[in-house]
Formats: structure tokens, C-alpha cells, sequence
């Protein structure tokens, strides 16, 4: 997982647009499928293909659009509240005690995971 996640991350900054397009993701995906042996199905490209159209309409309008800031809110909020019993059970048993309190120690850790790796990479 950490490999992937560095190779993506590297190849993402080496692109224009960086971490602010999705093409650039896309294309980081692209780069990494033969590597990580990455199969993807013919309808992903639809997918794909309408939200760089949406991505190209809105940076005409803004070109300081980033379609990770836009979309965060709709992530955060899907993360937060699954919708299959399986999901649902996985959020839980992580990030609730059996009283159904909050798991800051975890929070916590996850957060200061996520910092150390990202000082990692820009050093």
C-alpha cells in the first residue's frame, strides 16, 4: 500500500497540474497500471472522461479550480456515514469504543501517520 501511495504521490507531482487535476491522477494511475499490474474496466473510462470535461469546464471559469477541494466535503461525508452493514461495522469497530465514543488516540495516530509521510516526501 505504501509503495503504491509513493509512486503514485511522485508521479502526480511530476505532472502539470500536480495534485490539483484529476488527469494528473489519472495519468499517475496510467503510468503506475503495468508496475502494480493495475486492470481497468472499459467503463471507468467514461467515468474518467467526465470529469476531465467537468475539470476543463470549470478551469475555464477558474483556473485556480481543484477538483480535490471541491470534492472533499461530498468524501468526507460518504467516508463518515457508509451505507452497508459491512461498512458500517468497519467504521465503528475503528474509530468508535464500545460506548460509542470517539477513538481520538486513533484519529490521532492516522493524522500524525499521514504528516510524517508527507514530510517524508518533501524533504
Amino acid at each position: 500500500k505504501e509503495d503504491f501511495a509513493s509512486s503514485l504521490d511522485a508521479i502526480m507531482t511530476e505532472q502539470a497540474g500536480g495534485k490539483s487535476q484529476f488527469g494528473a491522477f489519472f495519468v499517475g494511475l496510467l503510468k503506475m497500471s503495468k508496475n502494480f499490474r493495475l486492470k481497468t474496466p472499459p467503463y471507468i473510462i467514461l467515468f474518467v472522461r467526465t470529469f476531465l470535461t467537468l475539470e476543463g469546464i470549470a478551469a475555464q471559469y477558474d483556473p485556480n479550480f481543484n477538483i480535490y477541494e471541491i470534492g472533499l466535503p461530498f468524501a468526507l461525508k460518504r467516508a463518515l456515514a457508509p451505507e452497508t452493514e459491512s461498512a458500517r461495522k468497519a467504521f465503528r469497530e475503528n474509530f468508535l469504543t464500545a460506548d460509542n465514543k470517539l477513538r481520538w488516540d486513533t484519529i490521532k495516530s492516522l493524522l500524525e501517520q499521514e504528516a510524517a509521510k508527507s514530510e517524508t516526501v518533501s524533504m
